[in-house]
C-alpha cells in the first residue's frame, strides 16, 4: 500500500522527462547539424506521441502486446514428421 503513489508518480514522471530530453536533444544536435529550428516542450511532446504513433510500442513488450504462446502451443502439437518438415523450411528460408 505503501507504493502506490510511487506507482503513480513514476510514469507521470517519465511523461514530464522524455519531452525534456527530446527537446534537449533536438535543440542541442539537430540545430546544429540540420540547421533546423529550436523547438519547445509542447512541441517535443508531440514529437514523442508522433514516435510512439508510427513506431508503436506503447506498451512495455518490444511487440506492442503480450505473447500468447500460440506458436509454442502449434509447434508442440506437431507430428515428429510436420516438425521436422517445418525445421527444413525454416532452415532453407534461412540459406536464402
Amino acid at each position: 500500500m505503501k507504493f502506490k503513489p510511487l506507482l503513480i508518480l513514476i510514469p507521470i514522471t517519465l511523461l514530464a522527462l522524455l519531452p525534456y530530453l527530446i527537446m534537449v536533444l533536438w535543440n542541442r544536435l539537430v540545430t546544429d547539424i540540420f540547421h533546423l529550428r529550436a523547438i519547445h516542450y509542447w512541441e517535443a511532446l508531440g514529437l514523442f506521441i508522433l514516435g510512439r504513433i508510427l513506431f508503436g510500442n506503447f506498451g512495455f513488450n518490444k511487440h506492442g502486446h503480450k505473447p500468447s504462446g500460440h506458436f509454442k502451443k502449434h509447434f508442440m502439437n506437431m507430428s515428429d514428421e510436420e516438425r521436422s518438415r517445418f525445421r527444413a523450411e525454416w532452415k532453407r528460408r534461412k540459406d536464402c
